[in-house]
């Protein structure tokens, strides 16, 4: 005999009511730890990074959203032993704080740019190495960090016009038409941002630890949070785009690397959790210049400085060398070439 429709409408009434509100509900939690995520607090503890969060701090992270106070320079490169000037330069949202590390005589300019919830001082210790090999070197915080005016971040998307500003000013002080670029993780997708979409023209271009997509990075953090990221990954990705004036899910490093015709390096490290060798191989293979693609055995989301910094120096080296010219162009630079050279160290 069938139900009377009577009987069972009060409740699919309820169960439609209990589904819109779990649905608002996640919608809302999103919001929430979107703006958390890209928004700096002012002062206080952070949350500690998903690979050393305990169980505890993990339902904290999930509940009330991730806390991530605004990023300060708390060491400079007079730590390192470099004499250095601090600059101020005009952003499109602010003013945006440079450091400047002159070499007496440079081989060129290398503006380095960290990743996200860092500032400068994120890149120190590369801004030394590259000091050593005869670079003056520019360290920007871009918006929200460090020196710089601003409270926000946009993972790289907004920041790309950062690096425009701070290119535009080597240009006009330090009379180079065309610095090296290199890029940590964030910073990495907002070099290569800058050169697709912002029209920056590099000599060359390093970038390291570099995401594929946004949405692949959002998704490794619930992975490494041992929550499933399916669909709250994707609404972070909504939310965090809508409050910052972009969409998220078109902020892809990949995408970038088709417009990308300098030399470029790309460094990875085998172990990095929230970057898989794939992603970042993806975006190598779609460079369309010279281009070459370096793992670091045993090295996490890090600069590969830090694991082995002897073949850090002799990478580094070498593609500056054939991506100036000063030895003839071979396989591994020739953009006719494929895939380009892979290289490996520490095995």
């Amino acid at each position: 005999m069938a139900a009377h429709p009577k009987r069972r409408r009060p409740w699919l009434r309820l169960l439609g009511a209990f589904t819109l509100l779990i649905a608002v509900g996640m919608q809302g939690l999103a919001y929430m730890h979107a703006r958390a995520f890209t928004h700096f607090a002012p002062a206080g503890e952070r949350t500690p990074a998903p690979e050393h969060i305990t169980w505890s701090g993990k339902l904290r992270a999930l509940v009330l959203g991730a806390r991530v106070p605004h990023p300060i320079n708390d060491r400079t490169p007079a730590d390192l032993g470099l004499a250095f000037e601090t600059v101020k330069i005009k952003g499109d949202e602010g003013d945006l704080e440079l450091w400047v590390i002159r070499h007496p005589a440079p081989r060129g300019v290398v503006l380095l740019v960290h990743g996200y919830s860092e500032s400068k001082k994120q890149v120190l210790p590369v801004a030394r190495r590259f000091y050593d090999l005869g670079w003056t070197c520019v360290l920007v915080d871009l918006r929200g960090s460090g020196g710089s005016e601003g409270d926000r971040t946009s993972i790289g998307y907004h920041e790309a016009r950062d690096v425009v500003a701070s290119v535009r000013w080597i240009n006009d002080a330090l009379a180079e038409p065309s610095p090296l670029l290199y890029g940590f993780s964030m910073g990495s997708a907002t070099v290569l941002r800058a050169v697709a979409v912002e029209h920056v023209t590099p000599r060359a271009m390093i970038v390291e630890a570099v995401f594929d997509r946004m949405l692949s990075t959002v998704e490794h953090r619930f992975a490494m949070l041992h929550v499933p990221a399916f669909p709250m990954a994707r609404m972070l990705v909504f939310w965090g785009g809508m409050q910052n004036g972009f969409n998220g899910f078109r902020h892809n490093p990949v995408d970038y690397a088709s417009a990308v015709t300098c030399p470029t390096l790309v460094l990875h490290g085998a172990d990095d959790e929230r970057v898989k060798t794939s992603e970042a191989r993806a975006v190598f293979d779609g460079l369309r210049g010279p281009k070459s693609f370096h793992v670091f055995d045993h090295a996490g989301h890090q600069a590969s400085l830090d694991v082995d910094a002897d073949a850090w120096a002799k990478v580094i080296e070498e593609f500056l060398a054939k991506a100036a010219g000063k030895r003839a162009l071979g396989p591994s630079l020739d953009p006719r070439s494929g895939d380009g050279e892979l290289t490996r160290s520490g095995e």
